[in-house]
């Protein structure tokens, strides 16, 4: 469980940034990115199916097909400027991601909100700054960020799975 777990974060980090970056290039492919970065929710819920039951990880898809929303929402009000938009997504990011840490605290009682939420915070905190990053064309400071949200994504999905995997 945990190499696939950390596998599909993997990936999830790495075509959340190549949709990013895309968008911010107005490059042709973001479509075909974006679809490819949609699969992921179903991909994480796949990974926990035999462990839950099957509206749990419906639910876990719903999640975070919810988040890439939302980052890609808040990227769309960073490039365009819209100061209300992105304080608003911003606000709606950190509320997703206790909701969320809520979520996996009553699925399992291995899951302690105290340490999933901080990680969950930082998440959202790396991803804002991945995006202001490549908007502002500070390319080396994204790519020290992206290595950092990696890591994040790391520890997220270790995470998840000592929630299953409990000695």
């Amino acid at each position: 469980m945990q190499l696939t777990m950390r596998k599909v974060l993997s990936d999830f980090a790495f075509w959340l940034h190549r949709y990013l970056a895309g968008k911010t290039d107005n490059q042709i492919c973001t479509s075909y990115v974006l679809e490819r970065l949609l699969i992921i929710p179903d991909d994480i819920a796949a990974v926990f199916a035999n462990y839950i039951p099957e509206q749990t990880a419906i639910e876990i898809s719903s999640r975070a097909a919810a988040h890439i929303d939302l980052a890609t929402a808040l990227h769309n009000a960073q490039k365009n400027a819209d100061s209300i938009k992105i304080d608003e997504y911003i606000q709606k990011l950190y509320a997703h991601a206790a909701e969320t840490a809520d979520f996996f605290e009553n699925l399992n009682p291995n899951y302690f909100q105290a340490e999933f939420r901080p990680l969950l915070d930082m998440h959202v905190d790396l991803i804002r700054a991945l995006i202001s990053s490549r908007l502002c064309g500070e390319y080396k400071k994204e790519i020290v960020i992206f290595d950092a949200l990696h890591h994040n994504i790391l520890n997220l999905a270790d995470f998840l799975v000592q929630g299953f995997v409990v000695d």
